[in-house]
């Protein structure tokens, strides 16, 4: 998962900050959710990644993966607010919380 982040963001293996990653229990098949704003143009980039140590990639897993960016641009807090994973309720109110500064 870290190479994976490595390799598509063209950055060191330790560049991972440990908050983005939101693996786990409830993850809604994100494991890797990672926010960057550039403070002199105002413009975020949010990357979803999701590892598979396989040899395909189901379509199953793609849309789970469409329902989980759900959760982050359309879902109302009342219902992401009681996952048990914390990394990624945490970064969907980052990211809910950029939205709504612009």
């Amino acid at each position: 998962m870290i190479l994976a982040n490595a390799i598509l963001n063209a950055c060191d293996y330790d560049d991972l900050q440990p908050e983005d990653i939101v693996d786990g229990g409830e993850d809604k098949q994100i494991d890797i959710l990672s926010l960057e704003e550039d403070s002199t143009t105002g413009i975020a980039t949010l990357t979803a990644i999701q590892v598979k140590n396989s040899v395909a990639f189901s379509s199953n897993a793609l849309t789970l993966l469409k329902n989980g960016l759900d959760w982050v641009f359309e879902k109302p807090q009342a219902q992401y607010s009681r996952l048990r994973n914390i990394p990624l309720v945490g970064s969907v109110l980052t990211c809910i919380a950029l939205q709504t500064r612009f």
